[in-house]
């Protein structure tokens, strides 16, 4: 089996969904068929093993930031590898948009990182309110 194959079906999903107006779905579609532009007789296992292969960092650093959960010093270890390893934006828009659940890409990368940050201390804010309110005694 080749990428054409998988571009022949891709494409014949994103038709569906046009026709059936989920517009954004098929937006999607065609940004993954745009990725794969090119490599039509690539062996679809090859393409995939390398796939896997570009996608590997954004999992590691994803895996690093999920299970810091609130501790902080485990999210400024994984923050400081994520900084350190220089990613390009669209592999940082990735983790992001799994770390966060969704990130403007109109961001620069200094600004992604921030926003990763921020939702850290938002979370740790919130669990600490919580806390806080629990103690609380009514007059």
């Amino acid at each position: 089996m080749h990428v054409r194959d998988l571009e022949v079906a891709l494409g014949d999903i994103k038709t569906l969904l046009e026709a059936s107006g989920a517009i954004r779905q098929a937006q999607d579609i065609a940004n993954v068929l745009e990725s794969i532009e090119g490599r039509s007789e690539q062996e679809l296992t090859e393409f995939l093993g390398s796939l896997r292969d570009e996608l590997s960092p954004v999992l590691k650093h994803v895996t690093q930031l999920r299970t810091a959960g609130l501790d902080e010093a485990q999210f400024q270890a994984a923050f400081s590898a994520l900084k350190e390893a220089k990613l390009q934006k669209p592999m940082l828009l990735q983790i992001a948009e799994k770390f966060i659940g969704s990130v403007d890409t109109s961001l620069p990368k200094d600004k992604i990182l921030k926003a990763i940050s921020t939702h850290f201390f938002v979370r740790v804010y919130e669990r600490d309110s919580r806390e806080m309110a629990k103690r609380a005694t009514p007059w």
